[in-house]
Order: structure tokens, then sequence, then C-alpha cells
């Protein structure tokens, strides 16, 4: 990681703890509207590794 956080980001954190309710219907509506298009949702790293291990 290119920097060194010294203190608790407390936005940041709210924004993780609310993202499933805030962000993720948002993000899944915009992909829905790509449908048409090739889309990939990796769950963990591993996934996203063996993913492009086939590639």
């Amino acid at each position: 990681m290119p920097w060194i956080e010294n203190e608790e980001d407390t936005e940041f954190i709210e924004f993780i703890k609310n993202y499933n309710l805030q962000s993720r219907p948002k993000v899944m509506e915009l992909l829905g509207k790509y449908s048409h298009k090739d889309i990939y949702i990796f769950k963990n790293r591993n996934e996203a590794d063996e993913f492009l291990n086939q590639i």
C-alpha cells in the first residue's frame, strides 16, 4: 500500500459498514444497465486469481 494510516478513518469505516444497504444497490443497478456486457464479480482474491489464470 502506498501509504500507512496513522489514525482511524471513521468516514471510510461507515462507508464499509453501510455498503450493502446504501452503495451496493446503486452499483448493482448500474451493472444491470450493462447486462449485454460480460461482468465478473469476484467474492475473494482466489476467485480473481483463478479467473486470471484461465485467460
